[in-house]
């Protein structure tokens, strides 16, 4: 389980980011005529923990 957290926490956010950002603001585009920007994230600053590892 260790493995999964150390992944989703390396590797997911810089892989998965970039084209969640691209879709809001395609989207804010469409929807609403103006665009909307999520900011960017350095490395580590997102991360995940294990339900009850708090």
């Amino acid at each position: 389980m260790d493995l999964a957290f150390e992944y989703a926490n390396h590797v997911a956010p810089m892989a998965m980011l970039p084209s969640m950002r691209q879709g809001i603001s395609d989207l804010s585009t469409r929807v609403l005529d103006s665009h909307i920007l999520m900011p960017f994230f350095q490395r580590q600053e997102l991360s995940f923990s294990a339900p009850g590892s708090e």
